[in-house]
């Protein structure tokens, strides 16, 4: 957010009030807001304006003016991500949308790019087979719904899975005997926990080979598997490495976590070499690939709401620059935070679609 946004926020001031008072249209105003572009010849005149306008709510602000961009792209990776932004009433009714497109109630919402149907594919092979998979991807790829998504797939086509899902909230200190609490409450409450680590263990072990006899799956499922301690990613290797009758894993680990889940998965990572040779590594991350941002656009609030630029401008905003080239930071929630901010700023402007000049300046 560039300062002068900051500052006409600050102030309480709307686009419409600044052109009005400098003398100017509003996209206009946007334009110089978001992007420090300036209708030829009057930049000193409307900078003057908006100072003397600022300054009359109170608003001083020596670095007002700083240029838009510098070299290397100082925004967070997960600055869209955070910025969470709801879909104006009038651009529901303009584009026709009766509710948020991006709300994922039922399994008909979720949008299933290449990869993510690869993921979910994994997910759903790993639970059923036994399997030890780690779904990795930035805060905003979407792992949580693709977790949502195939157990509600399970729970539908009645595969007999039974999920044990660890609720610590500091990922960190989830421990052996934590986990196999967890096995206990979600597949046999009604059993008091022994005491000690090796009762519990053999308790846990017991209760997964009954309910495996009975024709039972299970899967021990991980959110925000990235702050794992390396000695219970390796108690969750030995939990996974129980067997009955014969080559039948009692239950799967399915891990799912960011980027900093595959750092410590890497193969270089001799802390935890006996988990990493195991361990089957899926991605899932920006809208980068050929043809994926369209679909999932077209998808969500429908291709006939963009023209051809505003495509380009959104991977372009969407992106940073590193000393090692251009990443993209398009995140279905990045997307989904920018697109709905043009959207709203497209319906303020009175435009009927959005464009690249909107996605610029949202």
């Amino acid at each position: 957010m560039t300062a002068v946004r900051r500052a006409l926020r600050a102030a309480g001031l709307s686009y419409a009030e600044v052109a009005r008072a400098i003398g100017c249209s509003k996209a206009s105003v946007v334009r110089i807001v978001n992007a420090g572009r300036f209708p030829r010849g009057r930049e000193a005149e409307l900078r003057t304006g908006i100072d003397g306008l600022l300054a009359g709510r109170g608003i001083y602000e020596q670095n007002l003016w700083a240029p838009v961009d510098g070299g290397e792209d100082e925004r967070r990776p997960d600055e869209e991500v955070e910025m969470r932004v709801q879909l104006s009433r009038q651009a529901r009714e303009q584009y026709g949308l009766p509710r948020d497109p991006w709300e994922v109630r039922r399994a008909e919402d979720v949008w299933l790019g290449k990869r993510w149907r690869y993921a979910a594919t994994a997910i759903e092979d790993a639970a059923e087979t036994g399997g030890f998979l780690a779904v990795v991807g930035e805060s905003g790829c979407g792992k949580s719904t693709l977790r949502r998504y195939v157990l509600d797939q399970m729970r539908r086509h009645d595969r007999p899975v039974r999920t044990v899902e660890p609720i610590t909230v500091d990922r960190s200190r989830l421990t052996a005997t934590a986990v196999c609490h967890a096995i206990l409450d979600d597949l046999a409450p009604e059993q008091r926990p022994r005491r000690t680590l090796e009762y519990l263990t053999r308790q846990a072990r017991r209760v997964l080979t009954e309910s495996a006899r009975a024709g039972c799956s299970h899967a021990i499922i991980i959110e925000e598997a990235h702050d794992l301690a390396v000695p219970t990613l390796k108690y969750l290797k030995r939990i996974w490495e129980f067997e009955v009758d014969g080559f039948n894993r009692l239950t799967s680990v399915i891990l799912l976590g960011q980027p900093e889940l595959g750092a410590l998965l890497d193969s270089r990572s001799w802390a935890v070499r006996e988990v990493v040779r195991r361990c089957e590594l899926v991605e899932v991350g920006a809208l980068d690939q050929p043809g994926e941002l369209e679909d999932f656009l077209a998808a969500r609030v429908g291709a006939e709401q963009f023209e051809d630029g505003a495509y380009e401008a959104i991977r372009e905003r969407l992106s940073r620059r590193t000393r090692g080239g251009v990443v993209s930071t398009a995140w279905p929630l990045a997307v989904a935070n920018l697109v709905t901010r043009a959207l709203n700023l497209s319906v303020e402007l009175g435009l009927p679609q959005v464009t690249a000049h909107v996605v610029e300046a949202a």
